[in-house]
């Protein structure tokens, strides 16, 4: 009887592979889902939701204290937003097209929820004049409605794009347009001459929500004075 005793003592248990076969598993889920799901700001980490509440946007998991404006309300937020989008505005060029990009900064939700600017406006419009061109005291206007979007930069927006080699192959005439190139964006211009401007000046910004256009952000010059910044001026090539 000892001897058996014995030998039952030495048999040892089997392991509980489910056990770890399902913490591995949750591991390597893990894994994957913060290795897709991770951006980066100015060093700072930005976790996306991987929609995994139905949403599209993404939540801040660690984020540079002077661009969370989630705790603001009222006119503290309103002059923080514009002072934001201003201050980190510039122009991008390429070869073909003319670039304007905004600041970008986190706010609270109507649900409560932190979010980047762009996630809950998500329109942005535009205004421009011709620089040092007029008609009858009226300067050549544009202005562009497009998508508010985040760039691989999450501390900026996508820049609004100006197609203006192909905008300057048509005549200079009041209208709007649509352009293949630059998807779910419209261009409108006012008080056109003969010729197309070479410099643009931005006078208005308004991101503004699509669903409920009356929450928005909205910067003209007026802001711009009281911020002391001076407006963006755009340079675009014009067809011969």
């Amino acid at each position: 009887m000892s001897d058996t005793s014995n030998k039952t003592q030495k048999i040892a248990s089997p392991p509980n592979l489910v056990f770890w076969g399902g913490v591995i598993t949750f591991g390597l889920f893990l894994s994957l889902g913060f290795y897709i799901g991770v951006s980066a700001w100015d060093g700072m980490i930005y976790v996306s939701d991987l929609k995994l509440k139905g949403l599209s946007g993404r939540v801040p998991a660690a984020i540079r204290k002077d661009l969370d404006f989630s705790r603001m309300n009222g006119a503290e937020l309103m002059l923080a937003s514009r002072k934001r989008l201003l201050t980190a505005a510039q122009v991008v060029t390429d070869p073909n097209f003319v670039g304007i990009e905004f600041g970008q900064f986190i706010i609270r939700s109507n649900e409560g929820q932190r979010q980047l600017a762009c996630d809950f406006y998500d329109r942005v419009r535009v205004k421009l004049v011709a620089d040092g061109m007029a008609s009858s005291g009226e300067k050549p206007e544009m202005e562009i409605n497009a998508p508010c979007a985040t760039s691989s930069d999450l501390s900026v927006t996508e820049p609004i794009r100006i197609p203006a080699a192909e905008i300057s192959e048509g005549r200079a005439v009041d209208g709007e347009a649509t352009f293949a190139s630059v998807e779910r964006t419209s261009y409108k211009f006012s008080h056109m001459m003969d010729q197309w401007p070479r410099k643009w000046a931005v006078t208005e910004v308004t991101l503004y929500r699509e669903s409920d256009p009356s929450q928005e952000v909205h910067v003209d010059q007026n802001d711009m004075r009281e911020l002391k910044r001076k407006p963006l001026v755009i340079h675009w090539p014009v067809a011969n």
